[in-house]
């Protein structure tokens, strides 16, 4: 038994297979931008206890607090008696406001 075709000649392979580089060369770039911004977008969903964020600050729950009354550290809270910090926010205090996602590392550069 042969192997059924969709090209009924080399020529028409050569063109197929152009046009499939030629579509994986313009849709994998987006397709990679558009699963960073998924996992951007996930990531900032993240929200952490107290705890832990004492554990990623090494802070105190004294500290943790006094920076989650000030603002400085964004609670969210998912049930009742339920407290959590974005993750966002622990990024822009640990790398200040120029962090704008999840992948974001602090600058490297003077200001």
């Amino acid at each position: 038994m042969g192997t059924i075709s969709a090209f009924k000649t080399e020529s028409e392979r050569t063109e197929g297979q152009e046009l499939i580089e030629v579509l994986v060369s313009v849709l994998e770039p987006r397709m990679k931008r558009i699963a960073e911004e998924t996992f951007e977008e996930q990531a900032d969903l993240q929200a952490f206890s107290i705890a832990e964020v004492m554990n990623r600050l090494d802070a105190s729950e004294y500290v943790v607090r006094k920076m989650m009354a000030e603002g400085t550290l964004e609670v969210v809270r998912p049930t009742e008696g339920t407290i959590r910090i974005t993750a966002r926010s622990v990024r822009k205090f640990l790398y200040g406001d120029k962090v704008t996602g999840a992948l974001t590392s602090p600058s490297k550069e003077k200001p």
